[in-house]
């Protein structure tokens, strides 16, 4: 990626803070001024009061010297907030931007960078951009402003002074240069590691106790000493290389220093230069030390956000597969609808098929149950209805139009999937649930609280419907984890509802009751459950077993099933 295409992509999302930085760059601008009087009042003070042994001159030279100082303070704090709160503002900006790309992406998309690369991304790549581009901005304004105006001072005082420092600038930029594609190279690495060691962390928090149960403590500990430690190596190998760079530039700037003050002197003994004037022009050369030393700094910043630009570009130029068309169809989930899969096919990657030509319809108030073997793509088929995923060939129609046509949105009210592994939030029971409806009415959370009998649970609760949960809800069981995760959804009073193993957790005879009620819940209303259990096929009004890309049978009692799962029928049938 070139640095002109990050240049434009950092401009468009700055651009919005451009005020705040006018007014920073000002600010800069003045107090660099102020800070250029210190040497010229030295300059007249030594040429001018002093001889005259004037008191005045005194005073008023140094006057004037403490209302610089005086200008150069005020100046330097207010641009240091002006380019806090632009980073600030920049920060919200990408995260939020960001934020809403990703909750946009489909699941294949998602599948490409871990949760723990993407949070990295979003926290300390955003955070290094933001900084750059907010307080790292004025101390370029410092860099730049300090280097012009004590140049040009320079140049003011003593041209011939001014040649010899401009071959000492010209060697440090050519220093700067010939490391800036290794700094680049290093910095790009370590971020990418960065991203590594969190995804790690993020899967080895999410499996600890299975670790515990296998015992392999010990060889994870290794294996995050291994990412920790070669992390740790290449950000030695920058810093080191950051030090040598720094160092050099030292060097350039001491000598600088060194050839300007002889040959300054010089000029003073043969007289083509003042004492006062020489005063001055070792003050500048000081000076210069300043915004030289910022501009290495800063040039090591820009080194490390233009790695976490690219990082960021990364997670923009993820396409969603799954586009919301621009005027789509809205449906009413009060309104009894049909589902139908019409010669579907799909496919994760190509050449190998999950779906081949399915063909299903389900009728307004029909209660089906899918069976099938693990891994045959019953899932796959649930995540296509609410178009998580698109149909790789033929289509999904509810009510007769093809769900590419219906608003996401509306979709997504109308048909409902509750998936096997239950999503619970780090706050309270009620809250939990009212995620599928904040405006639900406290009759209708009761309602959908005893339809999935979770009143039991709540009974058992200290704090009933105002329990914290605790992460992941760590503090309810797997059953009554499920029970919340459907109570939300059932809120949601959508036409069409899909469970994925929803109710896998629960026993036998909690299953029972619950699907006794949600079937009288959802009276009028499709239900389909994809299920391993055969109990849950009484319930149904069909049963229909997937096969090896396709279905194999249908029934309305669970022998077929049973049959099937023990691989003791390969009969293939029509729907």
């Amino acid at each position: 990626m070139s640095i002109c295409s990050e240049t434009k992509w950092l401009a468009r999302r700055v651009a919005f803070v451009a005020g705040i930085h006018l007014a920073d760059c000002l600010l800069v601008m003045v107090g660099v001024g102020a800070a250029l009087m210190e040497p010229l009042i030295m300059k007249w003070l030594i040429d001018i009061a002093l001889p005259r042994r004037s008191f005045k001159l005194l005073l008023l030279g140094t006057a004037t010297f403490c209302v610089s100082y005086l200008v150069l303070a005020v100046c330097h704090k207010f641009a240091a907030v002006l380019g806090d709160l632009a980073s600030r503002r920049i920060a919200i900006k990408l995260r939020v931007g960001l934020f809403e790309h990703l909750s946009r992406l489909c699941g294949k998309v998602q599948g490409r960078l871990s949760p723990g690369d993407l949070q990295q991304r979003l926290e300390e790549d955003a955070h290094s951009v933001a900084e750059f581009c907010g307080s790292g901005l004025t101390t370029g304004y410092y860099v730049v402003f300090g280097v012009c105006f004590t140049l040009g001072a320079i140049f003011l005082l003593d041209w011939h002074l001014g040649l010899v420092v401009v071959p000492f600038v010209s060697l440090f930029v050519w220093v700067r240069r010939r490391v800036q594609s290794r700094l680049r190279e290093s910095s790009d690495l370590i971020q990418d590691m960065s991203g590594a060691r969190n995804a790690f962390l993020e899967e080895f928090l999410a499996a600890l106790t299975q670790v515990q149960l296998l015992g392999r403590e010990m060889f994870v500990a290794r294996k995050f000493v291994r990412l920790v430690s070669k992390a740790a190596r290449q950000e030695g190998r920058r810093s080191l290389l950051e030090f040598a760079t720094g160092l050099a530039t030292w060097f350039i700037l001491i000598l600088a220093i060194g050839a300007t003050i002889g040959y300054g002197g010089y000029r003073v003994i043969f007289g083509g230069l003042s004492i006062g004037g020489l005063v001055a022009f070792y003050g500048y050369s000081m000076s210069i030390f300043d915004p030289v030393e910022q501009a290495t700094t800063m040039h090591a910043k820009l080194i490390r956000a233009s790695a976490s630009v690219r990082r960021l570009i990364e997670i923009e130029n993820l396409v969603p597969s799954v586009i919301d068309p621009p005027e789509g169809a809205v449906l009413s989930k009060h309104t009894p609808l049909g589902l139908q899969f019409d010669n579907v096919c799909f496919t994760y990657q190509i050449g190998k098929p999950v779906l081949n030509a399915i063909n299903i319809r389900f009728g307004c108030g029909e209660r089906a149950v899918l069976s099938g073997p693990t891994g045959i793509g019953k899932s796959t088929l649930s995540k296509l209805a609410v178009r998580l995923y698109d149909v790789s060939s033929g289509s999904i129609l509810i009510d007769g139009i093809d769900v590419r046509k219906i608003a996401l949105r509306s979709l997504r009210e109308v048909i409902s999937l509750v998936p096997q592994e239950a999503v619970i939030f780090n706050d309270s029971i009620r809250e939990n649930v009212l995620y599928g409806n904040p405006k639900a009415t406290e009759a209708e959370i009761e309602e959908v609280a005893s339809v999935v009998q979770l009143d039991r649970v709540l009974l058992r609760l200290p704090k009933g419907w105002n329990e914290t949960l605790g992460p992941r809800g760590v503090t309810l069981s797997g059953g009554e984890r499920q029970l919340i995760s459907l109570a939300r959804v059932l809120l949601r009073r959508s036409a069409i509802l899909i469970l994925d193993e929803a109710t896998s957790a629960l026993d036998i005879s909690c299953e029972r009751d619950v699907l006794q009620r949600l079937g009288d819940f959802m009276k009028g209303r499709i239900v389909v459950v994809i299920t391993h259990r055969p109990s849950v096929t009484t319930w149904a009004d069909r049963v229909l077993v997937f096969g090896r890309d396709c279905i194999v049978e249908q029934a309305a009692d669970k022998t077929l099933i049973l049959a099937y799962e023990e691989n003791r029928v390969a009969v293939r049938g029509g729907i």
